[in-house]
């Protein structure tokens, strides 16, 4: 791991966080990389997948659109049959726990 002790403490909590928060929903939120293939949708009836979350530091989608959104997502992005992930930008954020 590149991480150092403070930046694995941080995302164990956040991981913690999110895992909390969609805990209701029977979701498994994980660091670890499950592939590409568990997280395509493939059908209808394929019940096993999901989407990558890319937590930036630098919120890049406002430099270049001169807007700042705390996270962008594609619509369907999350039943879709290629890996597309969502983007949070935590310099938006300003390190608020509850955004």
């Amino acid at each position: 791991s590149s991480f150092n002790s403070a930046e694995r403490e941080r995302i164990q909590y956040i991981w913690q966080r999110v895992a909390e928060d969609y805990s209701p929903f029977d979701i498994d939120v994980t660091t670890q990389d499950p592939g590409i293939e568990a997280l395509r949708k493939t059908d209808t009836s394929d019940t096993s997948y999901g989407v990558r979350v890319v937590i930036s530091p630098t919120p890049w989608y406002g430099l270049i659109h001169n807007f700042y959104p705390a996270g962008i997502a594609y619509v369907g992005s999350f039943t879709s049959s290629s890996d597309t992930p969502c983007y949070v930008f935590a310099e938006d954020l300003s390190n608020n726990e509850k955004d």
